[in-house]
This record gives C-alpha cells, structure tokens and sequence, in this order.
C-alpha cells in the first residue's frame, strides 16, 4: 500500500540524546533505533484515511500508551497519548530513491493527518539534507506476506497480556504463602531472587548497551544445546550483544561458565507481562529465540507488543505435552501464532505444533540441535587414566553407567547390579542422579542395598567401593568414556526420558526404557542404527546387560553404530542459523509474517 503527503519539517539529532518523553519511550520499544543518528521528516498525509490506526496490523508495528507532560498556564498537566509505530520504506519522488525508515503517527484520533518518519542511519541524513518543505514523499507500507489473518489486531494482543497479567497476579497473590515457606527453607529458591524480579544490580549497565540477541534457554541441558548455534550468531551478529536467560540458577551458571565474554546470563524474571516488558526495553532485543519448547505466555506476548520478533529453535512436542496443550488450545493458540518462526526437530514434532494452529508457511524442520552441542568425544590418556582413578577402575573393570536418574531408578539399578556382580565380578556402578539436591537420598539407598559407596567428589582416596555416586555438575560427559554401558534416566521410572546422544557420542552402548517422549527422534534413530536397545522392565535390562557384558565384540559394535548414528545426524545448528538469518531480513522488509 501507497500514501502520500509533503514535507512540513526537517530535523535530525541521537536516539538516545532526545528528551522527548514520548521519543524516549518510543526508542526503548524499538530496538533497532538505539544507537543510530537519526533524521526527522515532519509529513503532512494526504490520503489520511488510508492510515486509519486501526488497519495498521503490519509486522513489526508497536503502539504504546504514553503520559505525555505539558505546562498550559504554567500548570503542570498529564494527558495519554496513543502512538503506533511502523517499519516503511520511503521515496522523495525526483530526490531520494525508496529508503528504510519508520512512520509514528502521535495523534488521539482514529484517522491521523499527520506522521513522523525517523531515518535511522547517516545515509539517510545526508540523502535528505536538500529536501524543503512541501517536497512530494511517498510511504510504502510492509506487506503482510506470510501472515495469519488477523481479526483483532494490536487491541486482541494488549488484551491477551492484560488477561494473562491479571491472572498470573492473581495466582501469586494465593500461592504467597507457599511461596514465602519454600524461600524459607529452599536455597534454590533463593537464588537469584532479584533477577526473578527484574533487579539486576551490576549487570543493568551490560544488559542496556545497544542492541541485542535474546536466547531463552531452560536449564542446563538447553544451554548446552544452544552453545554451537550461540557461537554461530556471536560470528554472524558480532555488533550485537547475545544475551541468554534461563528459569534455573545452574542454567546461568553454564553460560557464565561455557560463554563468558561471548553472551551475558541471568535469570528470566517471572513470566508477568511488566516484569518482562521492563527486560525488554532494558536490553533492546531485535529477536527473541526460544530454545526448543519455551511456550511462556507473559515473554510471548510482551515480545510481540513491543515489535520484537520470536523464532522457536530445535522445537520440540511430546505426545503428553502435546495433548495438553491441544486440551487448551483456546489458551495457547493465541500466543503461538504471535512467533515468526518455528524451527522443528522432526517431522513429527512440526506435524503437533501444526495442529495447535501455527501457520503451516511458519514451520521448518532443520534438525535436532544437540548432535551439533557435544563437545569432541575424545580424551587424552593422562586424563583416562584420572577419571579412572577418580572413580576407583581399575584395568578389566566394567562400569555401567545411571545417567541422569530419577527417583526409583537408583533402587531398579542397585538390584541389576547384585543380579549381575555373581556372574561379571569386575563390574562397577555409577550412579548419576538428574537433581543433585537427591545426593543424599540416592547415598542412602544404595547403603539401604547393602553395598558401600563413595561420593565422586570425596577427598579421600578411592577405595575397594564398588558404587560411586556423582556429586558434581559437568563431569557426566567425560564419565561416560569409561563406561562399558549407559541405562538412560528417566526413562522406567520416570517419564520423558533424558539425552541419549552424549554417551552414544563416546561410541558405548545405551539402554533406557519405553519412556523416551522427549528424545524420541534420538531414541529411535539410535535403535534403528544398532546404537541401544530399549528394555520394557527391570527383568529385560538386567538380560540384555548380561548379554553385552559377556560378548564383548558385540558391545564395541553397538558403540560403534551408536556414534556413527550421531556423526550422521550433525548441521542443524547452521540450518536454523540461516533460518534466524532470514528471518531478520524479513523484518527488516516487513515481511516476517508474525501477529
């Protein structure tokens, strides 16, 4: 769509030197504006009804309430002003050739008559610096390719988030008193406390320094799947700061630890729209991505208000969390149809997402992210050999390996182990349990069992124990190339399952139960290549143990097969980095298709 109109005023100053109230709200919600010179052209409209506020639904419009003051008879006054705000291109026919800007329209009526277009580089500056008033301009608005029809528009989005916001506050305010008696007697809840709140003391200079890229990364296991693609963006982004959030202290503290100087870490605020937006205008993303399935309403929304595009990455739908969001489809079809761009593991991941209601054109399958997360499975022998200590092997041992285990599984394990250790008398066991705040209940069942333990992280020199129990994060990798066999936690006892292509990357075999939903693409790749075996109770696992303990050529084969499947499965990382890539260009043309 065209408008025309005619220069009234030029200007130019800084983003970030205005003092205009409005000005200043208005670049905190649009991040592509910090920063940049800008050039102002005062535009009397021609054709106002053409931009009747309501019909403009383009990507990447942002409106906002602000109070803007005045001083009438030397009293000082408040009065709201609505502005909505919209990526164009532009052209001063005979003058300047088609160039980026953006269009605000500050009025209090419906149908506005004049606009604002803010060009946002020295380019633009200087292709203007000869324009007087009453020269001929031409507005060209984005076109919606790509979108999902939209009834509402901008009205429906505020009030989704108000709906939202009112009831997350209403639902805080009746769980206060849990809440207060679980900061009272759980660290973990204490943690970060501030940051849940969206105080971040030191690192709010960091945090407001120019543009940014948002990486909303669960926990641990997610931010180790995101390092490649991380890594990737830093080189692709280098004049954006990457910022990655996560829900959980260990989360942060891996990215503090694996990305230092690469990406600032802190904790995501709690999902209500305000504590959200406020990170928002701090740290001016230019696109949000959430890593595998990150579905918070609050984030969501709040990106989508304040015109920050949102990709999902190695997206990711169990069949049990799959019914329950079609079982609240109504709820949640809303808030996905505000992301641009989903990036699926597999096709069956991206057929469930679908049926939810995202637009098919916004669904990709580019791969599972992980295989391109393990760091190189090799060790060197200095290294073997103090593991191997560390844990009490000795040569001719077989260690098997409970990685990542819940409740239950430690007790399923332990007795395996008594049923195996009459017939393989060299055979040792680690336990891993998935939380380490279970430490001590796992070390009391395995005392419960009648064997001695040691802790992995003890100070005192290993001894004839035949259990280990892991009391430490980021060691388990490296602990599987000693292992003779890996059962999967989670997987028997528990429901989901957990990551079965670390040990496979160290070429050792893999068992885990019938619940792998979570890592089923990986799961089943690993059968279907020979790499694991999947056992239905405590009976079949203690069996097919036995069997590849006693045949040793066949459990090197096994290992073998299990990581030549993952070498296979590698490059996702760069498919949805060109993805995110695409995506960008299409925002910045206004054809991102987003709600």
């Amino acid at each position: 769509m065209i408008i025309r109109g005619r220069v009234s005023a030029q200007g130019h100053g800084t983003a970030r030197a205005r003092n205009d109230r409005i000005a200043e709200r208005l670049y905190r919600s649009i991040p592509d504006l910090r920063g940049y010179d800008l050039g102002t052209l005062n535009v009397d409209l021609s054709e106002p009804a053409g931009l009747e506020i309501a019909a403009l639904d383009g990507p990447g419009r942002v409106e906002v309430n602000v109070a803007k003051t005045s001083y009438p008879w030397r009293r000082r006054a408040i009065r709201a002003e609505r502005i909505v705000f919209l990526p164009v291109e532009f052209s001063l026919p005979g003058r300047v050739s088609r160039r980026r800007g953006y269009l605000y329209l500050p009025s209090r009526s419906s149908r506005p008559s004049r606009g604002i277009l803010e060009l946002i580089s020295r380019e633009n500056l200087r292709a203007t610096g000869g324009v007087e008033s009453g020269d001929a301009v031409e507005i060209y608005l984005p076109d919606r390719k790509g979108a999902a029809p939209v009834r509402s528009g901008a009205f429906a989005n505020r009030a989704l988030t108000f709906l939202y916001g009112s009831l997350f506050a209403c639902a805080f305010l009746l769980s206060f008193p849990y809440l207060l008696f679980r900061l009272a007697t759980t660290r973990r809840f204490r943690t970060g406390l501030a940051e849940r709140f969206g105080l971040y003391g030191d690192l709010a200079s960091s945090l407001s320094r120019g543009r940014s890229i948002w990486v909303q990364a669960s926990s641990v296991g997610e931010v180790s799947a995101s390092l490649p693609l991380i890594r990737l963006l830093r080189e692709s982004f280098p004049d954006d700061r990457i910022l990655v959030s996560c829900q959980t202290a260990t989360g942060r503290q891996a990215v503090r630890e694996k990305l230092a100087g690469l990406a600032v870490g802190v904790l995501c605020p709690l999902d209500f729209p305000p504590l959200v937006a406020s990170l928002i205008r701090r740290a001016s993303p230019r696109l949000l991505i959430l890593i595998e399935t990150e579905i918070w309403p609050g984030l969501i929304l709040s990106c989508s208000r304040l015109g920050v595009p949102i990709a999902m990455v190695n997206g990711r739908l169990s069949r049990r969390s799959s019914r329950a969001y079609r079982r609240f489809a109504w709820a949640f079809r809303p808030v996905l149809r505000r992301i641009s761009r989903c990036n699926m593991r597999n096709e069956e991941d991206a057929r469930r997402i679908k049926r939810l209601g995202v637009d098919p054109a916004r669904v990709r399958v580019l791969g599972n992210v992980k295989f391109d997360s393990l760091p190189p499975a090799e060790i060197g022998p200095e290294e073997s050999r103090a593991l191997s200590r560390r844990i009490g092997l000795k040569p001719g041992d077989l260690l098997l390996v409970g990685g990542s285990t819940f409740a239950g599984e430690e007790e399923i394990l332990l007795r395996v182990y008594r049923t195996l250790k009459s017939r393989f008398s060299r055979l040792r066991l680690l336990l891993a349990p998935r939380h380490l705040e279970r430490v001590e209940e796992v070390v009391a069942a395995v005392s419960a069992a009648g064997e001695s333990c040691r802790l992995f992280g003890s100070e005192d020199a290993p001894g004839p124990d035949p259990v280990v129990v892991l009391d430490r994060m980021g060691v388990l990798f490296s602990l599987y190339s000693q292992a003779a066999a890996v059962f999967i936690g989670r997987s028997l006892a528990g429901s989901g399952g957990q990551n079965p292509i670390e040990p496979a990357a160290w070429s050792v075999p893999v068992l885990f139960g019938p619940a792998m939903d979570n890592f089923r693409d990986s799961a089943r790749l690993l059968r279907e290549a020979g790499g694991a075996v999947r056992v239905a109770d405590e009976g079949e696992l203690a069996s097919a143990l036995a069997a590849l303990f006693a045949d040793p050529a066949r459990r090197l084969e096994m290992g073998r097969r299990a990581r030549l499947a993952v070498e296979s499965r590698r490059g996702a990382s760069r498919r949805n980095l060109e993805s995110l890539s695409e995506l960008l260009a299409d925002v910045r043309t206004g054809a991102d298709g987003s709600d």
